[in-house]
């Protein structure tokens, strides 16, 4: 992704495939991640594929993990990315007879992961959330967040106003966008905004006010895919402080920049970008506002009445880096409680702070 704030793991702590060197060519891994450290892996494999996991070539494996020397402290998180896994589990490797397991809690149905063909899925209560985000299988932990748009996918509510804009609803089935829902079918919950036929501006923004943190920032974020239009602008007003962004939306590119370079444009399927800009705000934010744009820096034009953009599943989150998507019922705020991480063995427990992850 292109990120020019900070990666990935400034937000969350993603426990990734072994952070000292790759697999020696050849050995095939078959969507098996875990840390380094001395093991016999063998147990470890058996209780994985118990547990619905992929199969795991163990001769290769043990292999890899005795050729693997560094300074991580044993019991080493193991999961299987195929779903060698459980609720409330992510299997240790070192040891591999269960005693050094991680219990992964979440007391919460709003969180998301990224699947590896990169679309976004909802995750069960204290399912350890497999994450393919950055490519690479990782396990996702983030801190309590809340989303603070009460109708963050319904963009024809009245929460949502429009000037010199209309809001497709293709009607009333939706378009397809880059959320599923958990039986994996698409959530048909993308629109279209489409221009008016104004020489003007055409806007789709936060009809009211929304309370922030004082000298805290907030992160807003949405899903976007041209649709006759390949360029938009997000202008967000925190207090007394304004910040605009430009998107191209057919190259991921970004144009004029008027918020420090606090963005982020990430690839989706098919055609799909989630945009986000991150300000720190005082009081209020009073508008959150999308621009569709017929070049860069150019928000005021004739509009042909057909062209825009689709939209889906914005979020609004008090957070100095993206959260991964919130899902939840709309007509509130939704909070997706932190991921907790711990380890009976040694003791060790996760605890998120400033939007990252520390083990004690």
């Amino acid at each position: 992704c292109r990120d020019c704030y900070g990666s990935s793991i400034n937000r969350v702590f993603t426990m990734k495939m072994v952070n000292l060197r790759r697999p020696p060519a050849g050995v095939n891994l078959q969507g098996a991640s875990y840390f380094g450290g001395m093991a016999d892996v063998n147990d470890h494999v058996a209780r994985v594929e118990a547990a619905g996991g992929g199969s795991v070539d163990v001769p290769q494996l043990t292999e890899f993990a005795r050729e693997v020397v560094g300074s991580d402290p044993a019991p080493s998180l193991a999961y299987s990315a195929a779903g060698g896994h459980k609720t409330d589990v992510a299997y240790s490797l070192d040891p591999s007879d269960g005693t050094g397991d991680f219990t992964v809690a979440r007391n919460s149905a709003t969180a998301t992961r990224v699947r590896p063909d990169g679309y976004i899925e909802p995750v069960a209560v204290n399912v350890p959330r497999i994450d393919y985000a950055s490519g690479e299988a990782a396990l996702l932990v983030e801190a309590d967040a809340t989303n603070l748009l009460p109708y963050y996918k319904t963009f024809t509510n009245a929460d949502w106003s429009k000037s010199g804009a209309t809001i497709d609803d293709n009607g009333g089935t939706g378009f397809t966008c880059p959320v599923l829902n958990s039986d994996g079918s698409n959530s048909m919950a993308g629109y279209k905004l489409v221009e008016g036929t104004n020489n003007g501006e055409h806007i789709i923004f936060t009809a009211g006010t929304m309370p922030i943190i004082t000298d805290t920032y907030t992160d807003f974020s949405f899903f976007v895919k041209a649709a006759g239009r390949s360029w938009i602008r997000i202008f967000n007003t925190y207090g007394a402080s304004s910040y605009s962004t430009y998107f191209n939306l057919v190259n991921g590119t970004i144009g004029t920049d008027g918020s420090g370079g606090r963005y982020t444009i990430t690839p989706y399927p098919n055609g799909w970008y989630r945009i986000s800009q991150n300000q720190k705000g005082v009081g209020v934010i009073s508008r959150a506002r999308i621009y569709l744009a017929n070049d860069d820096n150019t928000t005021s034009y004739q509009g042909d009445g057909t062209s825009g953009i689709y939209i889906s599943h914005a979020n609004l989150v008090q957070a100095s880096a993206p959260s991964s998507l919130i899902l939840g019922t709309e007509g509130s705020t939704v909070n997706r409680n932190a991921d907790l991480v711990t380890n009976a063995l040694t003791g060790h427990k996760s605890i998120v702070l400033n939007d990252k992850v520390k083990f004690y």
